[in-house]
């Protein structure tokens, strides 16, 4: 996968994201660094997983956000540092 790609399918999944973020008026921690993971590429979630680790290794603080399956509870997100 080329990191044009990447970019595009983290933006993607980012765009989701916050209209969920919006619409259910859920505070976001600031100063972190987000990363996204599908339930359906794992091409993506192996890139981003090395993004977290890089980011990790700067000293930056990460939040993964995971997309689930699940309608009524469709994003995960935690915490990684």
């Amino acid at each position: 996968m080329s990191e044009n790609e990447q970019v595009k399918k983290n933006l993607g999944l980012s765009e989701e994201f916050m209209s969920y973020i919006i619409a259910n008026k859920i505070k976001m921690q600031s100063n972190r660094s987000y990363v996204f993971f599908s339930p359906y590429d794992k091409k993506l979630n192996k890139l981003n997983e090395r993004l977290i680790d890089g980011l990790i290794k700067d000293g930056k603080k990460v939040v993964r956000v995971e997309k689930t399956k699940n309608s009524a509870n469709p994003w995960k997100f935690m915490s990684v540092q």
